[in-house]
């Protein structure tokens, strides 16, 4: 099983008390799929929230867009991709590769998308899926590569390469007339980015932080450590609210299965084993235990014991003989007292289970017709056992040696002898096995 762990941990947290609140989205690249995540930048909880689209769609992230009904953008490598609301997001429209779009950007003011083209500025119809040509970009740019646009207090900024200058430059967009627009200053290279009161939410190149870029003061700040779960391929931080979308979890816990289901009797006595589960599968934090229960229909609910191997003894106080119970294994977070967390969202069961049924142990009664026996003579004694035949009865008569013999009924005979002896002679069982339960 796959999973998505919710992570709520802030590593770094600068001007919490302005984002109080603030949700994001970011976009994660992994496992071949893209997962499309909310994260609190108040606290830097994480969760996925969308289904993983596989790379395999066509899907090329290089920037998302958040639209106020819950569908979003995905905009990169010259294709434009309109996605359904979370969970169960999916492809609605997907756009030709000419023009070349390689940015989104949702203005809440005038209720407009805006398309950045390699040739101009655009805006999109999420309901007609058509695009209306704008303008073109200044004809003295020379630009090597269109990255981002973001809105900043209801002004468009985008970001390129141009040349001669190889820095990634910042500049201002005219949306009336995109021909208009002008280059402001040269800003760090960042992966994704989304307007933000005073400048935009960005992540960072190689390290993936994320952070807030302040225009006004040409300066950052890191708001969230990387928190792991792949690459980063862009956020997403709108200035409406979208619903409180649930945490998909995905889990990589897999408790396995246990093997030779063939039914197994198990004396009073002696403990019983089963072969460790196969096909487990644990995450650095994970416990593998095992446990024997009374319900197939309710596992958890009718646990008796729970053991770090496959092995249990009988136990008077919970356990009854001629009861048929299943051991099975289950695997979780360890609780921290070195246990399985019950409430572990990831908490799994083995798929199967085996059944176990404690018998008795075996008991001998002797029996003779007539109790005399003559000086020298023989007597022939009956034995009658419970338990599960065969049984390997070991005797001895007085100080005489051991005598070990087999019985496969419940009642056989067998003949004692002895010499000048007189008075009274004890006939003594010595050990007792059956089917299940050894010398007893």
């Amino acid at each position: 099983m796959l999973k998505s762990i919710i992570v709520s941990v802030c590593l770094f947290i600068l001007s919490c008390a302005s984002l109080k609140g603030q949700i994001g989205y970011i976009l994660i690249e992994s496992g071949g799929e893209f997962l499309l995540h909310s994260i609190d930048l108040s606290t830097c909880e994480i969760c996925q929230i969308a289904n993983g689209i596989p790379f395999s769609s066509g899907i090329d992230a290089a920037e998302i867009t958040m639209l106020p009904n819950g569908n979003w953008l995905v905009v990169g490598s010259c294709s434009l991709n309109l996605m359904s609301t979370p969970p169960n997001s999916a492809i609605v429209y997907t756009s030709a590769t000419d023009p070349c779009y390689t940015a989104s950007a949702y203005n809440e003011i005038n209720d407009i998308i805006y398309i950045m083209g390699i040739d101009g500025l655009y805006t999109f119809d999420p309901v007609a899926f058509t695009f209306t040509f704008i303008g073109p970009w200044p004809a003295s740019w020379n630009v090597i590569s269109y990255e981002t646009i973001h809105f900043t207090d209801g002004i468009l900024y985008g970001t390129a390469f141009f040349e001669p200058d190889p820095n990634y430059q910042l500049f201002q967009i005219d949306i009336n007339n995109p021909s208009n627009s002008s280059i402001l200053f040269s800003i760090p290279f960042i992966v994704g980015s989304s307007g933000s009161q005073s400048g935009y939410y960005f992540i960072e190149q190689g390290s993936l932080n994320i952070g807030e870029y302040d225009i006004t003061t040409q300066s950052s700040s890191i708001i969230c450590n990387y928190l792991g779960f792949g690459f980063y391929a862009n956020i997403d931080v709108p200035t409406f609210t979208l619903p409180d979308y649930d945490c998909i979890i995905t889990c990589d816990t897999d408790a396995g299965q246990v093997t030779n289901l063939d039914p197994i009797l198990a004396c009073v006595s002696q403990p019983v084993s089963i072969n460790p589960a196969i096909d487990t599968e644990l995450e650095a934090d994970d416990v593998l235990q095992y446990i024997i229960f009374t319900d197939l229909n309710d596992t958890l609910g009718t646990i008796i014991a729970t053991s770090n191997t496959p092995d249990f003894i009988f136990d008077s106080a919970t356990m009854i003989i001629g009861v048929t119970y299943y051991i099975t294994s289950i695997a979780a977070d360890d609780d921290g007292t070195g246990n399985t967390d019950f409430t572990d969202p990831c908490f799994d069961i083995g798929t199967n289970a085996q059944a176990i049924e404690w018998v008795a142990e075996p008991t001998v009664t002797f029996s003779v017709a007539n109790n005399e026996i003559c000086e020298n003579g023989c007597k022939e004694i009956t034995a009658t056992f419970t338990g599960i035949p065969p049984f390997t009865l070991s005797y001895q008569v007085g100080n005489g040696a051991e005598v070990t013999e087999v019985f496969n009924t419940t009642n056989g005979n067998f003949e004692i002898c002895i010499g000048s002896e007189t008075g009274s002679i004890d006939l003594m069982a010595t050990n007792l096995s059956d089917a299940v339960c050894c010398g007893v």
